[in-house]
């Protein structure tokens, strides 16, 4: 094991953490440490399937941060406006409040976009609820994934 081998694992628990922190993008940079190894390595150790491989992991991990919240929320019967107010409250919440934003954001969001869609309050708390359980769950997934792609390079590089 040797520098490369090092500076891509550090990378990739950066981006482990990213898939917590959804300041930064997790899966990519885990990928993206994986690349840049290949290319390091000159692919010695890491062939193109392997490559593509952790690249549709990639893919896949992304699409169910996207899909997780959107689900969530449609579960719990979402308006459109509860479903935009959840993204937006997500963005917001990353910025205005970090850590706890990333989590409140959304829900907030989403409970106040069916307010404004006329719902009660119950209904508007249940759709904020499911877009707070969606995030959880798309996380969940992710870190999976991401964990899954790191132990795959090290068994890979190290076997």
């Amino acid at each position: 094991m040797n520098l490369g081998f090092w500076l891509a694992l550090i990378i990739m628990l950066i981006g482990l953490v990213g898939n917590i922190l959804p300041i930064l993008p997790g899966t990519p940079i885990i990928f993206l440490a994986i690349l840049g190894y290949g290319f390091y390595n000159h692919f010695t150790s890491l062939g193109i399937w392997f490559i593509l491989i952790m690249g549709l992991l990639t893919m896949l991990s992304v699409v169910a941060d996207y899909l997780g919240s959107l689900y969530g929320a449609k579960k719990y019967g979402a308006s459109r406006l509860g479903i935009w107010g959840s993204i937006v409250g997500g963005i917001i919440g990353v910025f205005i409040a970090p850590p706890l934003g990333i989590l409140l954001g959304p829900l907030l969001g989403a409970v106040i976009g069916e307010m404004c869609s006329g719902n009660s309050t119950d209904k508007a708390l249940s759709v904020g609820w499911g877009t707070l359980v969606g995030l959880l769950g798309s996380t969940i997934v992710k870190l999976v994934i991401s964990l899954t792609m790191i132990l795959l390079f090290v068994a890979k590089v190290v076997l």
